[in-house]
């Protein structure tokens, strides 16, 4: 972490892309999650059978 390679501009723009994809598969899962609880009165069925 002290002594970073530099990357590419290819290589960094690849890494936001991926950074942005996941930020919002994130996004969309906690949105269903939260969806999930509002309709069973805030417990999240998804996760009883952990």
């Amino acid at each position: 972490m002290q002594n970073p390679e530099p990357e590419t501009p290819e290589e960094r723009e690849q890494r936001l892309k991926d950074y942005e994809f996941m930020k919002k598969a994130y996004e969309i899962g906690m949105a269903e999650k939260r969806a999930r609880e509002a309709a069973n009165g805030g417990v999240d069925p998804w996760f009883d059978n952990v």
